[in-house]
């Protein structure tokens, strides 16, 4: 009776070792996929942001570090695998769990760098464009009032200039007279 509950004990925890084994097998696989995605983001935003600016290294060295939980937690798994003690079996397992989610921790990291270094991109090219704008309108503003200006200037030019009286004539002696005078300077007839 004792063999049989032993074997059946065996095989329990034989079985809910090989789970294990392939859960941990696939969160690392999933961690795998999740740091080459990752590396694609990381070299895009270098490209895309500049290597110098300050989000993007913070994001690098975030990347790097969690290159070595993925590989410390590989190192970890296989040697879970390799253990026959249950308990150390246990232990490793969670050591490689613990790994992973450091792992994921600093890929968020890494991802949250990457948006900041966006957003103050963003930032920059909006700051920018404002800037051309208010240059630009203001430009535009100092041209419209300056043309009003001038137009301005000419209207009161044309208003202030006094209009040419037509030339006159004495009516008794023909000669020509002073548009503002009252008089004829030939004759002394009165013009007006």
């Amino acid at each position: 009776m004792a063999a049989s509950t032993n074997n059946r004990l065996d095989r329990i925890v034989s079985g809910f070792n090989e789970v294990l084994v392939d859960v941990m097998d696939k969160s690392y696989n999933d961690a795998t996929t999740k740091l080459e995605t990752t590396r694609t983001k990381v070299n895009e935003a270098t490209k895309n942001y500049g290597a110098d600016v300050t989000e993007i290294i913070t994001a690098q060295s975030a990347f790097t570090n969690a290159e070595i939980c993925l590989k410390d937690a590989s190192k970890i798994i296989s040697e879970a695998k390799a253990t026959t003690d249950v308990t150390e079996f246990l232990k490793k397992s969670a050591n490689a769990f613990e790994k992973i989610d450091e792992f994921n921790a600093k890929v968020k990291n890494v991802e949250d760098n990457i948006e900041s270094a966006s957003k103050n991109r963003l930032t920059t090219i909006v700051g920018a464009a404002a800037s051309v704008l208010v240059v630009g309108g203001g430009g535009f503003l100092y041209y419209r009032k300056k043309k009003r200006s001038n137009e301005e200037k000419v209207e009161k030019v044309r208003e202030e200039k006094p209009e040419k009286p037509s030339k006159k004539f004495c009516k008794k002696c023909g000669k020509e007279i002073d548009p503002n005078a009252n008089f004829c300077d030939g004759c002394g007839t009165k013009v007006k």
